[in-house]
């Protein structure tokens, strides 16, 4: 029953994701700003990011914005200094009094996506060599994840 139940579940909703996912969770969410011209708001919306994928990212903040409202987004963290994107908000989901946003790029540098991509894919080699048991996961300064990680070793 399960695996019918999975592969109905799949048959209806496909995976949607084409990008692997990266967490930038290195000791809280990592803050961002976020600029609605449509919305003729003077001031930036603060907001935190909690994914990053080469063709979007996962948005926390506490005002409500519209789906497929165009979005300018500027982060300044560990690897990605001044950096920004523009995109629309796909979904938002309300959760007691914050909103949750997918939103996807409309307009990336292919360096900052190809330095993502790297991101993730080093990302989940560490998680994958984590699973296995192997305790020397880190390759160090070799590593795209490497300045968001909050392990020890950064050799």
């Amino acid at each position: 029953r399960e695996t019918t139940m999975t592969y109905n579940r799949l048959k209806h909703h496909p995976e949607r994701r084409i990008h692997k996912r990266v967490p930038v969770l290195t000791s809280l969410l990592e803050p961002i700003t976020i600029k609605a011209p449509q919305l003729h708001i003077d001031k930036p919306i603060p907001g935190f990011m909690g994914n990053l994928s080469a063709g979007g990212m996962q948005i926390a903040t506490f005002v409500s914005l519209p789906v497929n409202i165009e979005l300018e987004i500027s982060i300044n963290m560990p690897g990605f200094h001044n950096v920004h994107f523009k995109g629309k908000a796909k979904r938002i989901h309300e959760k007691q009094g914050s909103f949750l946003i997918t939103f996807n790029f409309t307009n990336i540098n292919s360096e900052i996506r190809d330095h993502i991509t790297r991101m993730a894919e080093d990302f989940e080699m560490c998680l994958d060599r984590r699973i296995l048991g192997i305790i020397d996961v880190c390759y160090g300064h070799k590593c795209a994840y490497n300045t968001l990680c909050g392990e020890e070793c950064k050799k």
